[in-house]
């Protein structure tokens, strides 16, 4: 379509990177140097057949350019690391397992671990963690990546921006709905997880919450069957609501009230504002959780609003994903998986550090 061309330009000795436009690299090695590296490193991959080495070496090219695409329009990326010793090797890593295998999925989860493998500068916890994450990679499939995912976002994930219920049906639509359907029910592929050092499975002694279970801790001011309006005004100083403007029927119980202003810290913050102490919000949330609806409740009314919710539960409840916890290898190819299949935006040091 006229329009849709974007021409590309590039200087004698670079590679032309077509990313939403034309690419100027001015930081660390350039985008040509980058490239540079990894043919080297490229031919470090083990030797192969004729035949095999032309998909190899296929493979290997197409691999180049999601790398250098990405470090082109990801300005987090450090392209410095391309001259660490540590990241080439991390590197090689990656080359080979994709040169092996061509799958799609895996190439995506290796291209983000190898980003943010670049952005570490120090021997840590983190650094040593994208190390081994990018080493497991090759041994799991698209289910395994799932499984990992649906864990991380129930037992790793709180949205503090989420303030109803269409902000949790909105969360669960953007993160869940794309991986639920690829997670596994056959409890071998637990086991082969835990084999590969990526979860700790649960035993018959401790189990843990549920989908809705979670949900309702995470977010009681959310999902409560709400407040009287005596309750409402008992709150406030003299019974005159500072925030009157917030203050809308429950979607649980349209007789009673809640704030639209989502969880304890949000409410905090909000109060602060109006002269209000966090007393203030911490009762209000004492009172939601003493209204807590039921989880069959709270089922409908996720129901009405997002129909894949069912198939959410079963994947998790269902599964030992439930009873699970992840390692922080685990956790870092969860978080790898779930930036190419959902955009999550977070840095993984938030949660290894």
């Amino acid at each position: 379509m006229i329009g849709d061309k974007q021409d590309q330009h590039a200087e004698e000795g670079a590679v032309a990177i077509q990313a939403k436009g034309d690419v100027t690299y001015n930081q660390g090695l350039s985008i040509s140097q980058m490239g540079e590296v990894m043919d080297f490193v490229a031919k470090q991959v083990q030797n192969f057949t004729a035949d095999a080495r032309n998909t190899v070496d296929s493979r290997l090219s197409d691999f180049k350019k999601s790398i250098l695409e990405e470090f082109a329009s990801n300005s987090e990326a450090k392209s410095e690391a391309f001259a660490d010793p540590d990241f080439q090797h991390s590197l090689l890593e990656a080359q080979t397992s994709f040169a092996r295998s061509g799958d799609a999925n895996l190439q995506e989860v290796l291209v983000d671990l190898i980003v943010q493998r670049s952005k570490q500068t120090v021997r840590d916890r983190l650094t040593l963690t994208l190390n081994d994450a990018i080493e497991k990679a090759k041994s799991l499939t698209d289910e395994d990546f799932s499984a990992l995912s649906l864990a991380f976002i129930f037992k790793n994930m709180q949205n503090n921006g989420i303030n109803d219920v269409d902000g949790i049906v909105d969360y669960l639509r953007q993160f869940a709905v794309p991986i639920y359907g690829l997670v596994s029910k056959n409890n071998n592929a637990y086991h082969y997880l835990e084999s590969h050092g990526c979860v700790v499975l649960g035993n018959a002694v401790i189990t843990f919450k549920s989908v809705l279970e979670i949900l309702q801790i995470r977010y009681p001011g959310i999902v409560t069957n709400g407040l009287t309006n005596e309750e409402i005004l008992s709150l406030f100083p003299n019974n005159q609501p500072t925030i009157g403007g917030f203050i809308v029927p429950s979607p649980f119980d349209p007789s009673r009230f809640v704030f639209a202003l989502g969880g304890s810290e949000t409410l905090k913050q909000v109060f602060a504002q109006t002269g209000l102490g966090p007393e203030v919000a911490e009762g209000y949330i004492g009172l939601c959780k003493a209204n807590a609806p039921s989880v069959d409740k709270f089922a409908d009314v996720l129901r009405a609003k997002l129909s894949e919710i069912d198939g959410i539960i079963d994947a998790y409840n269902g599964t030992p994903v439930k009873d699970l916890r992840l390692t922080s290898t685990g956790v870092a190819l969860a978080h790898a998986n779930l930036t190419k299949k959902t955009g999550l935006s977070a840095d993984l040091s938030i949660w290894i550090n």
